[in-house]
């Protein structure tokens, strides 16, 4: 127990001084700042969720006592308590005839979109509640970046550029990138916490990842709420891209899956990937994928394809 306790201690200050790090203004503290929720979930992983919550609120504190209350409470919202929450969620499993049965990557992946939402739902009041007050607050910090003069004719209409393309933008990319770096942060405490020996449960087949089918539903409910006007549509928009990420994540382990056996299989997956980060196009094409798995089950098929006698 006491063992776990300053575990707990060291890993959540360690957390705290990397989320703080952001105030250093340096790109390497940026980095830092992505990597807070990394020694929580290691932690978490390999010694128990109980640990991670005792990490979590040393955590807390220290954000507290070194940089303030505000701080630390959007420490606890976007780095403490997922990481608790995911870990937990993990490592769940039951006893079903004999068998262990472990929580499905699907569903946790489909809690950790759900929290997303909650973050931009969050982000929205925190900015502004509506979108004068939304769009006044992203002014004032686009002018105080940007250095505008009033009287610089050019630099005006290119501020007017950029925060219009910030009071689109701004949240569904802030949800995004927290989605996708708190993803890859849970993939690597997963992939060492395994290289070490600690890991309990088994590795995942990440090839055979699927979603709920009510996921669909709530993807739906974020598609209708994105063309409503104002904050709520902006909300909806953020909530759409996170659900997008969880697709594409869908489509490409189905494309994994689809060319196991192929003989240009890894040249197949160099020009995907290389398509996905060259062509915007190609990664809406693999959301659509994994939407449509939901429908058509492609791994199914393909499997009752190759079942079939020739």
């Amino acid at each position: 127990m006491t063992g776990s306790l300053l575990l707990g201690l060291g890993t959540g200050l360690t957390s705290a001084l990397l989320y703080g790090s952001v105030f250093t203004g340096s790109m390497f503290a940026v980095v830092l700042f992505y990597l807070s929720a990394l020694p929580l979930m290691l932690v978490g992983l390999g010694w128990g969720w109980r640990t991670a919550a005792i990490a979590a609120t040393a955590g807390f504190i220290a954000e507290v006592a070194f940089f303030s209350l505000e701080l630390g409470a959007f420490f606890i919202i976007t780095c403490a308590l997922p990481s608790v929450f995911s870990v937990y969620l993990a490592m769940l499993s039951r006893s079903k005839e004999n068998v262990i049965e472990w929580y499905q990557t699907g569903r946790l992946i489909s809690w950790i979109v759900s929290y997303s939402c909650a973050i931009a739902v969050i982000a929205m009041i925190a900015i502004g509640p509506d979108m004068e007050s939304f769009t006044a607050n992203i002014t004032v910090v686009a002018g105080e970046l940007l250095q505008v003069q009033t009287s610089d004719v050019v630099r005006v209409e290119q501020a007017e550029v950029i925060i219009a393309l910030l009071t689109r933008f701004l949240l569904p990319a802030t949800v995004v990138a927290w989605l996708v770096t708190f993803l890859a942060n849970l993939w690597i405490a997963g992939r060492t916490i395994r290289a070490s020996d600690r890991l309990t449960r088994p590795w995942p087949t990440l090839h055979a990842l699927q979603l709920p089918q009510r996921f669909v539903v709530f993807t739906g409910l974020c598609m209708l709420a994105s063309l409503l006007p104002d904050s709520p549509g902006l909300v909806g928009q953020a909530c759409l891209a996170a659900c997008s990420v969880a697709y594409f994540l869908v489509g490409l382990a189905i494309i994994h899956k689809l060319t196991i056996g192929m003989a240009s299989r890894r040249m197949l997956l160099f020009i995907l990937y290389f398509l996905v980060s060259s062509f915007m196009f190609t990664a809406l094409f693999i959301v659509l994928i994994g939407v449509g798995d939901h429908f058509l089950n492609f791994r199914m098929r393909r499997h009752k394809d190759s079942s079939r006698p020739t």
